[in-house]
């Protein structure tokens, strides 16, 4: 399964020192788990993410696994709560 459909999704762990991590959709397309792997050499300028840090990305397939590339951070526009205040998700 290779996409050009952008996901989203968060940053669960990264693992700084072997560079990888693992990023949990928003939405998991259907037959997929609910995290991906994504490796330091599909991030911007090969710089480590940041546990938390909100991302987008694509699909594509590995040596025979499902991995996230054309990893970017997305900054994330406040909400409006019902008593105008405004919080960042």
């Amino acid at each position: 399964m290779s996409d050009d459909f952008t996901h989203k999704g968060i940053v669960v762990s990264w693992f700084a020192l072997r560079g990888f991590g693992f990023i949990r959709f928003d939405d998991p397309p259907v037959g997929m788990c609910s995290e991906i792997f994504v490796h330091i050499s599909d991030t911007p300028g090969h710089q480590p993410l940041a546990k938390n840090e909100y991302v987008s990305f694509t699909i594509g397939k590995f040596g025979g696994r499902y991995k996230a590339f054309d990893v970017e951070p997305v900054v994330r526009e406040p909400e409006e709560t019902a008593n105008g205040n405004k919080v960042t998700p």
